[in-house]
């Protein structure tokens, strides 16, 4: 677990370096329709949701709002 948690502060570090002031961090598990799981780190500040996967941003949305927290 004390790897996870360094990972995730060297994460959101990186993030902050690009501009990005992160508000909340949760990491998830997702099922594809064909039963795959895959492993992502949601990522939210001000503006836009950030879908990381292999440390990637696969997807990157914006939001009418910034979000506190994600559950």
């Amino acid at each position: 677990m004390q790897n996870a948690n360094i990972w995730l502060i060297l994460l959101v570090k990186g993030l902050d370096m690009h501009g990005v002031k992160v508000a909340s961090v949760l990491t998830a598990t997702l099922k594809a329709a064909d039963g795959m799981s895959s492993n992502y780190v949601l990522v939210a500040d001000a503006t836009h949701l950030y879908i990381i996967q292999h440390g990637t941003v696969v997807l990157l949305l914006p939001t009418p709002d910034t979000i506190t927290a994600v559950c």
